[in-house]
């Protein structure tokens, strides 16, 4: 049994435990709980088991590296340490809910590693359209889970130390992310933010969703150009505010209905002009599919899911708190390790690649979040706002910026 088949396995495992947690919150039990804590923990054994097991084969074939140079490396280190910071979390503080939205974010990760890994395992067993659709799945995941010699920029020393400290920033983040969310949820006040949260991830999902399609299914490469990301950025925030101030004329409803058309409009004329390509139909998908999101989620809030149960808000804000100043140290040195490793395989520590660029907006925006809590006394649902806008960064941070040129497109 090799490192890829185990971690496939751990794939499962997450999500067992990620099921359990969910179980345990929905009907208030504590026994889906307690296993879930023991999937947990045997999840990440066998997360970091893997990872060992990827090391050791390295140097069997000759090239004796530490398994964090690529994609799928990296994923599962990101997975592996999402699982421990939150099971340090749970353990402190003696709360499982946490793992709701923690667990799910480790699944997501390995998940989408192994997707290839899964898929080549099916390929024999299948034929036809399944075959076509599985290597449409594989392609797309553009993830590569063989262990592959290091790229001369990668053979230093540094390897380790940044993307260990990178990753581990993340986990902080991301849980963080995951009580930003429980507050927002949790809170009267959430609906009126709504639609910031919910303009902001369509754009994302618009992006992603258009630029995959094309790269993967039409080889049609896009090079956007970071000043037209971040006027892109500008107009989904002033469209979300204005939206959200109109939202108490015409309803939330309408507002969505409105906002979200403009929104995705205004991606499907730049992207239509930049490469004369019809987005039609993907518009009209995304479009019906997020609109119908919203009244889906407005449902689950008010009818279905028992937010009540959740930690009070005072927990909630401290510990986001807590969780971005950890993230924030460890991005932090991730930044300084990398800009030095930069100069030792460059020559220069900062030469405004489109990765350097975003690990710098990600940087400041939870610098700001840090900020605005110190000195204007800023809490609850303004960080949690903040803390989760700070995650949509760095997701585009690892993901978004492979689809731009640069030095970093490796990883």
């Amino acid at each position: 049994m090799n490192n890829s088949t185990i971690l496939s396995i751990v794939t499962f495992v997450y999500g067992f435990a990620a099921l359990l947690y969910v179980i345990s919150w929905i009907f208030n039990k504590e026994l889906p709980g307690k296993i879930a804590t023991w999937v947990t923990i045997a999840g990440a054994t066998g997360n970091a088991g893997g990872i060992i097991l990827r090391w050791v084969e390295s140097y069997q074939q000759g090239m004796g590296h530490a398994p964090l140079s690529n994609k799928y490396e990296s994923l599962v280190f990101f997975a592996f340490a999402i699982a421990v910071c939150y099971l340090i979390m749970e353990f402190k503080y003696k709360n499982r809910l946490f793992g709701v939205f923690a667990l799910p974010l480790s699944l997501l990760a390995i998940a989408y590693a192994s997707l290839p890994v899964i898929t080549d395992q099916l390929q024999p067993h299948v034929s036809g359209t399944i075959k076509q659709q599985l290597d449409a799945m594989s392609a797309w995941s553009n993830v590569n889970y063989n262990i592959q010699p290091l790229i001369p920029a990668l053979k230093s020393n540094w390897l380790i130390t940044h993307v260990v400290t990178c990753f581990i920033g993340y986990a902080g983040f991301a849980i963080a992310f995951g009580t930003s969310l429980m507050y927002v949820l949790k809170a009267k006040e959430s609906k009126s933010h709504f639609f910031i949260f919910f303009s902001i991830g369509t754009a994302a999902g618009i992006i992603i969703w258009n630029l995959g399609l094309l790269q993967i299914f039409n080889k049609v490469y896009i090079d956007i150009g970071f000043w037209s990301i971040i006027i892109y950025l500008m107009v989904i925030i002033i469209i979300s505010f204005v939206c959200l101030q109109l939202r108490k004329i015409i309803g939330t409803y309408a507002v969505s209905f409105i906002g979200t058309g403009i929104l995705i409009g205004c991606t499907w004329w730049g992207l239509a002009i930049k490469v004369h390509f019809d987005f039609s139909f993907h518009v009209v998908l995304i479009f019906i599919i997020c609109f119908c999101a919203a009244y889906l989620f407005d449902f689950l809030v008010d009818y279905i899911l028992p937010f009540v149960h959740f930690p009070e808000f005072d927990m909630l804000d401290e510990l986001t708190h807590q969780l971005v100043m950890f993230g924030f140290l460890f991005l932090t040195i991730g930044i300084i390790t990398g800009s030095v490793w930069a100069n030792t395989a460059w020559g220069r520590y900062w030469g405004w690649d489109n990765k350097e660029i975003w690990s710098l907006i990600t940087w400041l925006i939870y610098a700001a979040l840090l900020h605005v809590r110190i000195s204007r006394g800023w809490s609850g649902i303004e960080t949690a706002i903040l803390s989760i806008i700070g995650f949509t960064a760095v997701i585009f941070t690892y993901f978004g910026v492979n689809y731009l040129p640069g030095l970093h497109s490796y990883g």
